[in-house]
């Protein structure tokens, strides 16, 4: 790889992640549903042990 591969692919890692930090979020503790928690966990799992990586980073954002 160049060095301004490198260089683009790390400045576009840092404004995705900021972009991720800043994303407004509204937590509501009412609306907490068990079931889908238990169904979005035991699917991570099911991700990590059939090695689907991208879809196992997918969850947690869900979560």
């Amino acid at each position: 790889m160049n060095r301004r591969t490198v260089i683009f692919a790390l400045a576009l890692v840092v404004v995705g992640s900021g972009a991720y930090a800043a994303w407004p979020r509204k937590a509501d503790l009412r609306g907490f549903d068990p079931t889908e928690i238990a169904r979005l966990e035991t699917a991570m799992w099911r991700d990590y042990y059939e090695r689907r990586y991208l879809a196992l980073f997918g969850h947690p954002y869900r979560l």
